[in-house]
């Protein structure tokens, strides 16, 4: 049925087409009441079986009278409707959670999701309704994550990530997504994941200049290394690397195909870029003394420059 026949034979309270995520209704309207909204399912699952574009952006997603979003405090006497959109990343518990479900479900009301309890079977049962609200699973959970991701910054989720969510959090995310079947890493789903701030930083300290988050995601990674210790600040390299600690990060990044190297590898790569910064410096040492102008001598042994990479030195060699 063409879309404009539809809105001609279904008119929506005017507040079901202003485009809230989501609106509270009374349960016992004298029209729009759970008996229509149970009818108007019928209907589109009747006329509309393969495609609800003609509803996008309306709020006809409702929960049964004693089921409420986590945290909401809706009274009985009204229901919560949610608009049919695949951009506000509403995600919907299975039939019976599992007690990982359920912790996810914690996580994801930080991040300021919507993880509500499952739609009437009525509302289920569309072909295409997993299009606009998945199940939580791996897959649902990257689609709304995908969600994010296309209206938010980089920046800003990281931010999201690493002020909203703690240790637990992040190990939760970690284990859940670990679970996710080879065959379902697709690219789309692969590049999701790698946008995810959600592995350890290998990095100890915080400066001005550098990365002041503890979670990272997979852009921009110079090394993966587990076992060994985390690296100072002081010694990072243009690109960031991220320390593997836990057995969920590492079957995560064994499916998406990274090398985890230890720690050595990574030693042996800093302690050879020191060398070639301190070649690099007293090449140009050589080069200043050369020009006329008077130039402060090259740094001595008692130096504080000298004595930072002696530290390094030192550290690397542990």
């Amino acid at each position: 049925m063409p879309a404009k026949d539809f809105a001609d034979l279904v008119m929506l309270p005017r507040e079901w087409r202003r485009g809230d995520d989501c609106i509270q209704w009374p349960r016992n309207h004298d029209y729009y009441n759970l008996e229509w909204l149970e009818n108007l399912w019928k209907y589109i699952n009747e006329k509309l079986p393969n495609d609800l574009t003609a509803l996008e952006n309306t709020n006809i997603l409702y929960l049964q009278p004693l089921s409420r979003p986590l945290g909401a405090s809706t009274a009985n006497n009204s229901i919560s409707l949610y608009k049919l959109s695949k951009n506000i990343g509403l995600i919907q518990l299975p039939i019976v959670p599992s007690k990982d479900d359920l912790a996810i479900q914690k996580v994801l009301l930080k991040l300021n999701f919507f993880c509500i309890e499952p739609f009437p079977e009525i509302i289920r049962r569309h072909k295409s309704i997993d299009e606009y609200v998945p199940q939580l699973s791996c897959l649902g959970l990257l689609q709304i994550f995908k969600c994010r991701l296309r209206h938010f910054t980089q920046l800003k989720i990281q931010h999201e990530f690493n002020t909203l969510l703690n240790e637990h959090d992040m190990k939760l995310l970690r284990q859940y997504l670990s679970r996710i079947m080879t065959q379902q890493l697709d690219d789309s789903n692969i590049q999701c994941i790698k946008q995810l701030p959600i592995f350890d930083n290998a990095y100890l300290g915080l400066d001005s200049n550098q990365q002041p988050y503890r979670y990272i995601s997979l852009n921009n990674i110079l090394y993966i290394y587990e076992s060994g210790t985390k690296l100072p600040v002081d010694l990072q390299p243009p690109k960031q690397c991220i320390h593997v600690t836990d057995s969920d990060s590492r079957i995560l990044l064994d499916k998406l195909g990274y090398v985890i190297h230890d720690f050595t590898h990574v030693a042996r790569y800093l302690i050879t870029t020191i060398g070639q910064q301190q070649q690099q410096q007293q090449q140009q040492q050589q080069t200043n003394i050369q020009q006329p102008t008077p130039l402060p001598p090259p740094p001595q042994p008692n130096s504080t420059t000298f004595k930072n990479d002696q530290q390094k030195m030192a550290f690397l060699g542990k």
